[in-house]
């Protein structure tokens, strides 16, 4: 929660900080300064925001965990209308799993937090019958986070395919939200485009690591399919052995919902079908990609677990929670998003301290040894126009003493 903000938080509080409500507006559009189509999940959201919490970043983080509270209680009374039983089992595993660490902690990432919501109202009143208000969910979620446009996939698996009255009107808002993307240009992908081949794979495989509690930083430290780099297993030999641990009992579970062929089908299509949006991207995944997609592993998971004895299912909520403890200890420590923002903290105070107010000419100089990062971590200007309040304000990166320490 004492985290600072890093990166694109200080470019998207700044932009609503500093637009009028109208570019703010403009601004939401696809444009070639964005790959983005979030109006309501980000410029709306922002615009309001910056003027409740400016940039005190514990604020906006309660938001998150508000929001990721309300969308594990929306995850809980799905279950209860899919599963017989084991529903409190998909609230707990949806609640604390690790992939929601940069959601949370990342503000700019609220989008998919949500996103997530309106999909999930939108999914929950469609199993209690009430179209109308479903339609109205999706359409705003479509205006906060592209991955709601799952939901009419999802709503097909869920064998709403032949109430032509929601799914007409759901498909209509999906034509139109895809006639606005193609309609106006946007930016270059980059690690966004899209690519069929070996890094389907891989996605999917990491999506199911996260799902299943592991860290991001696992990402970086596997060497090979199954290798482990040994130099980060020594610093946590403990917490691997966890993480292992859990994904076998989770295995052994999972296998035990074979005999429900119906189940499997529905969570495994359903955790596909939620990533088909992002699992072909060439260079590019995160953990947050599964707030939708998990539930449909969790939900096969869960009602295995109702069918054993009260202990077993003691164990695996405690390993559970273990797990939760140990992955939020490990991205504690060596998170990259963690490092921007310990960092991102660090340089302020400098430049405050440095330059008590915003001198005349509006220029800071701040002298460091690694540029380009700080220009990262910072946004360029966008954090000291937020530091004195002034849109004109100018950050001078210049790489000469060693006054900030190289990132690792």
């Amino acid at each position: 929660m004492s985290f600072s903000l890093a990166q694109d938080d200080y470019y998207l509080i700044s932009q609503a900080v500093f637009n009028s409500l109208g570019q703010q507006i403009l601004s939401s559009l696809p444009n070639l300064d964005s790959i983005f189509f979030r109006p309501l999940g980000m410029q709306a959201y922002f615009y309001l925001m910056a003027r409740l919490f400016w940039t005190t970043a514990w604020k906006y983080r309660i938001i998150a965990i508000l929001v990721h509270g309300i969308n594990s209680i929306l995850v809980y009374k799905i279950s209860q209308k899919i599963i017989k039983s084991g529903a409190v089992f998909v609230w707990l595993m949806y609640l604390i799993s690790p992939w929601q660490f940069t959601a949370i902690g990342w503000i700019v990432n609220i989008s998919y937090l949500t996103g997530t919501m309106f999909a999930f109202l939108s999914i929950l009143s469609a199993l209690k019958k009430r179209f109308i208000l479903s339609i109205l969910f999706f359409a705003v979620g479509m205006l906060t986070n592209e991955l709601v446009a799952v939901v009419p996939l999802l709503m097909i698996l869920l064998r709403f395919a032949n109430k032509r009255r929601l799914t007409i009107p759901i498909f209509i808002i999906l034509g139109l939200y895809g006639t606005i993307r193609l309609k106006f240009p946007s930016a270059s992908t980059g690690d966004y485009g899209f690519k069929i081949g070996l890094n389907v794979i891989q996605n999917i495989r990491w999506l199911l690591l996260w799902t299943l509690g592991w860290p991001e930083t696992y990402k970086d430290q596997f060497i090979s399919f199954i290798n482990i780099n040994k130099e980060f297993l020594s610093v946590f030999p403990g917490e691997t052995f966890i993480f292992a641990v859990t994904s076998l009992v989770v295995l052994m579970v999972f296998l035990q919902s074979a005999k429900n062929g119906r189940l499997m089908f529905l969570g495994i299509s359903w955790f596909i079908v939620a990533l088909s949006p992002v699992i072909f991207f060439s260079n590019h995944i995160s953990p947050h990609y599964a707030a939708i997609a998990s539930v449909g592993l969790y939900l096969i998971i869960a009602e295995a677990l109702s069918w054993l004895p009260a202990k077993l299912k003691v164990f695996f909520i405690a390993i559970w929670i273990i797990q939760f403890i140990a992955a939020l200890k490990i991205n504690l420590a060596t998170h990259w998003w963690t490092r921007h923002a310990l960092e991102a903290g660090r340089l302020t105070k400098i430049i405050k301290n440095k330059y008590p107010s915003l001198p005349p000419d509006k220029n800071l100089l701040l002298e460091v040894n690694n540029q380009r990062e700080v220009n990262l971590v910072l946004a360029g200007d966008n954090a000291v126009k937020l530091i004195y309040t002034d849109r004109d304000a100018k950050l001078i990166v210049t790489q000469e003493s060693s006054l900030i320490p190289n990132f690792p």
